[in-house]
């Protein structure tokens, strides 16, 4: 079992990463001054899998424990459902002292943590993910939110939970997309911070479909380890620090807005979004073609489709989250790369340039 501290000043918790974590839950959450009454926040798919399972463990350790499950499927992300949410925790009477316990992948870390930030101004959040997309990325660094009128985290806000809780077991009820959705996301730390993560990820991917245990291990709590760090410079995504996470996400995030949510798996879309941002960047001559052809081969290696097909680039464009007065003066905002392992923040992006890269296509 590892441990990484994310210190955040005033606010401090822990990330622990480790196998047959579910089954040892009540002891992390006894360390808390909790009330002994808990939520479980959870999916129908999800549910079925470990919900019942870990309301037993908590009972057993004296908790009573309440299952909230919302439907899968990325519409369930919505104000609707995180309303619905909170009128049953109004009824069951949770109150500050009671947790809520995000049990999924990142949808239910973010819905689960908005409601835990908006009701009676914050309930004890405990993050439970169950994909390699939320143990690596999603469920660290305190971003929550719902989408809103197909505009995705639209309403959100920073909240921190007390403790992160990444059970290795669970990765291996996932089929192999999910697999390779959260791969996108790991490979996005070695391209924008460490080079030599990114060599060992060349060098070692195969056992992904593996599921090694030592694997899996070491992408997860490297990974943690490097959004950590990242966010405690940057806590609320004021200074720019941070917005080097969001390599391959402007586009990303477009392109699931485009698909109406239903076309792409997140880390998909993040990996066609950093195929795209690699070729900009190699167009302005900041980085070589064959570093471009490394990220790309590496992605595609385990099963990432890397172009965005008959997509409209100008419909692509219109959705991208671009700052209003960089857009009317037509250059936007940009991460790129300076070769694998250095993320740079980039101004002064030309619109024309970026529609003119979306039109063609990745070549591997």
């Amino acid at each position: 079992m590892k441990k990484i501290r994310v210190d955040l000043g005033k606010i401090q918790y822990d990330i622990v990463i480790g196998t047959d974590l579910l089954n040892q839950i009540d002891t992390f959450i006894k360390g808390f001054d909790f009330e002994p009454k808990c939520g479980i926040i959870t999916d129908t798919n999800v549910n079925a899998l470990y919900g019942t399972t870990l309301k037993k463990i908590l009972e057993s350790s004296g908790f009573e424990c309440i299952i909230f499950q919302v439907p899968a499927g990325e519409s369930t992300k919505s104000l609707e459902t995180a309303t619905g949410l909170i009128d049953q925790l109004m009824e069951n009477k949770f109150n500050r002292h009671t947790p809520v316990i995000a049990l999924g992948g990142g949808l239910i870390n973010d819905l689960a943590g908005f409601v835990s930030a908006v009701y009676m101004r914050g309930l004890p959040l405990i993050q439970v993910p169950t994909t390699l997309m939320a143990q690596v990325d999603s469920s660290i660094g305190g971003k929550v939110g719902v989408n809103y009128n197909n505009n995705k985290n639209m309403l959100g806000t920073f909240y921190q939970p007390k403790l992160i809780i990444s059970d290795l077991n669970v990765l291996k009820s996932l089929p192999k997309q999910e697999l390779s959705s959260g791969f996108a996301e790991v490979v996005k730390y070695g391209m924008i911070l460490d080079k030599s993560f990114f060599e060992y990820l060349e060098t070692n991917h195969k056992l992904l479909t593996d599921q090694d245990e030592g694997f899996l291990e070491y992408i997860v709590s490297t990974s943690s380890e490097f959004k950590a760090r990242v966010i405690e410079r940057d806590v609320r995504d004021e200074t720019g620090i941070r917005a080097v996470l969001n390599y391959g996400h402007t586009i990303g995030h477009a392109l699931e807005s485009v698909s109406d949510y239903k076309g792409y798996l997140h880390g998909e879309a993040v990996a066609v979004g950093m195929a795209y941002a690699a070729k900009i960047s190699s167009r302005l001559e900041l980085m070589e073609q064959a570093d471009v052809q490394r990220q790309n081969q590496l992605l595609h290696s385990n099963g990432l489709n890397l172009n965005i097909g008959d997509i409209d680039p100008a419909g692509l464009i219109k959705a991208m989250d671009f700052d209003k007065k960089q857009r009317e003066a037509g250059v936007v905002r940009f991460i790129l790369t300076e070769g694998i392992g250095k993320a740079k923040l980039m101004d002064g992006i030309s619109l024309e340039l970026i529609h003119e890269v979306l039109g063609g296509t990745i070549e591997l």
